[in-house]
């Protein structure tokens, strides 16, 4: 009986080891698996976002046709404004002062240029005009010096004498309104008539711009004089 209580024990023993042993490894496991999980994280397949559909953006550039006032920008292409004047190097309207103005078509002015560009500072004293074509004969003062030249059709200028009129040096000096200036006065509103001769003379202690004008058509015109001080149209 002993001998089988024992060997009884000793089955219950093994049987409680047994399943002790089962538990402690059934344990085991789950710990390493938890572990595994733990070490290797699950991946998820990233959620797949759909890209928003692109809008048409703003236009940055400006497309609209450049203004006649628009100036040309660095590396652009907008035309340069019409309205410009000289900005260094300009084309602006020519000096009313020893330069044919825009639209003038009495050859004289022309004339007049011809000369003072030979002789620069000087001032004219007189314009005579060949009665059968646009030549002149014009007198310049220049420095001490009356200069004769004569100007050709062509714009030829010929130099036909000098000489020391001190009348005609001091008036040069004192008068304040250029031949050129004179000459564009009486002809103001008087179309049809051209110079035929200006003169600058003193009279009465007065200087003034003695000017007679032909008609194109042939025929004389006005006799005027101009105040060489102030450009007032004194007498017709």
């Amino acid at each position: 009986m002993t001998t089988i209580r024992t060997a009884q024990r000793s089955k219950s023993r093994l049987l409680l080891l047994t399943g002790t042993g089962l538990l402690t490894m059934a344990v085991l496991t789950g710990c390493a698996n938890n572990n595994d999980g733990a070490g290797t994280p699950t991946t998820e397949a990233p959620t797949t976002t759909e890209a928003p559909m692109a809008s048409t953006p703003a236009a940055t550039e400006d497309t609209t046709s450049p203004t006649t006032s628009d100036t040309a920008t660095s590396g652009g292409t907008t035309s340069p404004s019409t309205s410009d004047t000289a900005t260094a190097g300009g084309t602006g309207s020519p000096s009313t002062s020893g330069t044919a103005a825009s639209g003038e078509t009495d050859a004289v002015f022309s004339a007049i240029d011809a000369v003072l560009s030979q002789h620069s500072g000087g001032v004219i004293t007189t314009v005579d005009r060949e009665d059968d074509r646009d030549e002149y004969e014009i007198d310049v003062v220049s420095g001490q010096e009356v200069i004769e030249t004569k100007v050709l059709e062509d714009g030829t200028v010929q130099e036909e004498g000098r000489d020391n009129d001190e009348d005609a040096i001091r008036d040069a000096q004192q008068a304040e309104v250029s031949a050129e200036d004179a000459i564009r006065t009486a002809l103001e509103g008087r179309q049809g008539q051209l110079l035929n001769e200006a003169e600058l003379d003193e009279e009465g202690g007065s200087l003034h711009w003695k000017i007679e004008l032909d008609r194109a058509g042939g025929g004389k015109g006005d006799h005027l004089s101009i105040d060489a001080m102030t450009g007032e149209l004194t007498q017709r």
